[in-house]
């Protein structure tokens, strides 16, 4: 699991693109083949889309709660993890 010694800092410089408005995600992947269950999205999630599912690997369960922040995406070791967007003419990307 995430160790105790890490925190979250909302400071938006390390994360060019926070703040700017983005397209609605619609489906959060989760390669489990990839996932190696170290629960870094689950602890560093701001608004705790994910949780630990089988063998304590993440699962995505609050996707309506996801921000677009793309934290997930770019935290994870293993690229387990894919944002699927809603293009805004009913087609995703």
């Amino acid at each position: 699991m995430v160790s105790a010694g890490l925190r979250v800092q909302s400071r938006g410089s390390a994360y060019p693109e926070a703040g700017v408005a983005k397209a609605r995600v619609v489906e959060i992947n989760v390669n489990h083949q990839w996932c190696k269950s170290c629960g870094v999205c689950i602890e560093f999630c701001p608004r705790d889309v994910f949780v630990a599912g089988e063998r304590d690997r993440a699962e995505a369960v609050r996707v309506e709660a996801c921000i677009s922040c793309e934290l997930c995406e770019r935290i994870c070791p293993d690229l387990a993890i894919t944002l699927v967007y809603d293009n805004g003419n009913g087609n995703h990307e």
